[in-house]
């Protein structure tokens, strides 16, 4: 009784713990897709809808406070009018993978949009959270961390770093969608463009605006066209087929007011001022570099302020206005001053921070300590776990084995079955053979002895008759000699059949004599001729044999009579030696295709192959059509 309670009660427990991890399972799938849906939206430069799909969420996990920084560093990307959206991006103990690959890859864009002078430290970043994202099997994720990767290295302008291009074969393996295999497409141009040593295909530029995809985001398609610019540019020093790209860019951008887009269409600015400036359309030049916004602030707007400032000061030198160059110069000292003391500031910052690092890891290796005494228990258990596995393998191989076995002992049964229901058949193919045979000996029996004898006794009753009546007129006797003359002609016929059908079986002349005189009867004149070509043969074979091969060849002739629209007929007899002989059957007829001949009437060509081959020979049929037919028999004796 004690038994049975505790049964139920472990059985209700299993019930319990299986409810829980299948509700666990599902909650974090739905978890997933969510994060994966407010991703895509900001990839897409879509931010209300990121807003909107992380408010309705309701989640407040470690994982959504993540995608929540991520959205506004991507949607602000640095750029902004007084104070930024994003103050501080802080390193913090978090559980999952997928929130700690998130967390580097926010501080890696903090660093390299925010935090002055950090570009190396961000690569360090952005490297970590890819090589902890490997493990949450997230293509999302890996394609955006990739994404600001190449961010950095479309910072560096000169690319000799050949790293990159194992950092384009990993977003090309991870692409989901047709945004990223475009994005893929302009990013891996736009760093190939960077690097003078990389060889591009200019049919590879030209598709990207081919696509008919592109035109659903238009931060996409300005992206591509400034990437066309860029190899006109910097690479065919095509001035001014870089600047009219260019400017499409430029347009394209400015109906957005992210930030991305933002620094896109002031860097994109910068680059037409200097294609005027390289077509030496100075005034032109000048213009562009003065429509560029300077109350933004940020990091990108910093560096563009900087080139903005240099490219003034060289377009007024070009028209001799030294004063206006000279005031541009010292402003770009300015600027660049103020990068330094930023740098300085970043110093002392990240000084800051790797104390506090320190202090962390002192922690951690405290808990460490704690942790390790715990190592040996799941060791442990992880042997007996291996064990478990390895005795389930060798069990299943095992049983796999017992079937294999099985399943060939039942095809050798199959097999043997097949070989007597062969053997049966070809003894069915000689009892048929050998009733043919009987039945021609008695047609021929009874057309000899019974119809011929009395054949001959009418005609001889009838010659009586005709003897008796001897006053018989001339017409009479005309009717009398006609009528003679067909009972002659009916016993000569009578006679002919009995002799063809019993030809060369129960007669004395053996199988040549045989095929020799039915080539002479099957003969047609002007219309068919058979020849019979002996080689050897002087000796009689066995005669089941003798009766065997021209029951052959006469069904052979007959359905070439019946069948081919032959003219001509050889039939070649060869006895090389006393132990083999090989017939020939071979007409100048219309041929057929032998794979799909159907079995004619008589014991068919099927039939025959079987008989030869249960006598130890081979059957060969060599036809084309509109070119004649060739059948070989080969034979042991």
């Amino acid at each position: 009784m004690q038994n049975s309670y505790l049964r139920k009660r472990n059985l209700h427990l299993l019930l319990w713990i299986f409810l829980f991890i299948t509700t666990g399972v599902l909650y974090s799938n739905n978890n997933q897709q969510k994060y994966d849906e407010i991703i895509i939206a900001i990839k897409k430069q879509e931010f209300k809808n990121a807003d909107f799909l992380i408010a309705s969420s309701g989640i407040k996990n470690e994982e959504m406070l993540q995608l929540i920084q991520y959205s506004k560093i991507m949607n602000e990307f640095g750029t902004y009018k007084k104070f930024p959206m994003v103050r501080d991006c802080k390193i913090l103990k978090l559980n999952s993978k997928y929130a700690q690959s998130l967390q580097f890859l926010n501080l890696g864009l903090y660093q390299l949009l925010y935090f002055f002078d950090k570009d190396a430290q961000a690569f360090i970043n952005l490297k970590k959270a890819l090589f902890i994202a490997k493990g949450t099997e997230n293509k999302i994720l890996r394609c955006e961390i990739l994404k600001a990767i190449f961010l950095y290295y479309k910072k560096l302008i000169n690319i000799s770093d050949k790293e990159f291009t194992y950092f384009l074969l990993e977003y090309k393996k991870n692409n989901y969608d047709w945004f990223e295999k475009i994005n893929y497409k302009i990013t891996e141009v736009q760093l190939k463009v960077f690097n003078d040593t990389m060889y591009i295909e200019t049919n590879s530029i030209g598709q990207l605006l081919k696509n008919p995809a592109i035109k659903n985001n238009t931060y996409l398609e300005a992206s591509a066209i400034k990437c066309l610019g860029l190899y006109y540019d910097l690479r065919l020093k095509k001035y001014q087929q870089a600047r009219t790209y260019y400017q499409q860019a430029v347009n394209l951008y400015s109906k957005s007011n992210h930030g991305m887009s933002i620094s896109g269409y002031y860097s994109t600015k910068i680059c037409v001022g200097v294609a005027d400036y390289y077509l030496k359309n100075y005034p032109k030049a000048i213009q562009e570099f003065k429509s560029i916004d300077t109350s933004y602030t940020g990091k990108i707007i910093s560096w563009n302020n900087l080139y903005k400032y240099i490219w003034l000061a060289n377009t007024y030198k070009e028209l001799r206005q030294f004063d206006s160059a000279y005031y541009f110069l010292k402003k770009s000292h300015y600027v660049k001053n103020q990068l330094e003391q930023s740098k300085h500031d970043a110093i002392v910052s990240q000084i800051q921070i790797e104390y506090k690092t320190k202090e962390k890891e002192l922690e951690n290796l405290r808990l460490k300590t704690n942790i390790k005494s715990n190592r040996m228990l799941l060791y442990s258990f992880i042997f007996l776990l291996i064990i478990l596995i390895t005795i389930s393998i060798l069990g299943y191989k095992n049983i796999i084995k017992k079937k294999r076995i099985a399943e060939q002992d039942k095809r050798i049964k199959t097999q043997e079955l097949e070989k007597v229901l062969k053997d049966q058949e070809l003894n069915d193919i000689d009892l048929i053979l050998e009733s043919q045979e009987k039945e021609r000996q008695n047609i021929a029996n009874e057309l000899h002895d019974n119809l011929g004898s009395m054949l001959a006794t009418l005609k001889l009753n009838f010659q009586n008759l005709k003897r008796q009546k001897e006053d018989i007129n001339l017409n009479e006797t005309k009717l009398y000699d006609k009528t003679d003359a067909l009972l002659d002609e009916a016993y000569q016929n009578v006679r002919n059949i009995a002799h063809l059908k019993n030809l060369g079986v129960i007669g004395s002349e053996g199988l040549l004599v045989a095929v020799k005189k039915m080539a002479e009867k099957m003969s047609v004149l002007e219309k068919l001729k058979i020849n019979v070509i002996p080689f050897g043969l002087d000796e009689r074979l066995d005669n089941t044999i003798e009766v065997s091969l021209f029951r052959m060849i006469q069904e052979l002739c007959t359905n070439i009579i019946k069948h081919s629209e032959a003219t001509e007929v050889n039939i070649y007899l060869t006895q090389g030696t006393p132990t083999e002989i090989n017939i020939i059957i071979e007409d100048n007829g219309k041929g057929f295709d032998p794979k799909t001949i159907v079995s004619q009437s008589g014991i068919g060509l099927k039939n025959m192959e079987k008989k030869v081959e249960q006598m130890g020979g081979t059957f060969t049929v060599d036809s084309v059509i509109n070119k004649g037919t060739s059948i070989i028999i080969d034979l042991q004796l």
